[in-house]
């Protein structure tokens, strides 16, 4: 079963036992287990569909946090010639780290 979920304004296609990688959830703590909302669901064989009106009443996701991490860093250059302007920008995103148990129906 598949089910698509939003969490902090990005839509994610789970599964059972999937691990997804989202931005920082920092109002909860490793282990915290937290309940989703699914915005459609899906049989596996695809041929069963259930779409909500922005949910499914019916239907929610069961989900750990398992870590909360920061990304390897991203060196952003800028540059412009002739002005002599020159900036270098490091950035390391934070996220989530989420372990998808159950899909509720």
């Amino acid at each position: 079963m598949y089910a698509i979920i939003e969490i902090q304004w990005h839509q994610y296609i789970v599964t059972e036992g999937d691990t997804i990688s989202v931005d920082r959830m920092s109002d909860n703590k490793e282990g915290d287990k937290i309940t989703l909302d699914a915005l459609s669901v899906f049989s596996e064989d695809g041929k069963t569909v259930k779409v909500g009106k922005p949910t499914v009443a019916w239907a929610t996701v069961a989900c750990e946090i398992t870590e909360h991490t920061r990304w390897d860093k991203l060196h952003v250059h800028k540059f412009k010639r002739k002005n002599r302007y020159s900036r270098k920008i490091w950035f390391r995103a934070l996220h989530s780290t989420l372990s998808i148990k159950k899909i509720s129906v």
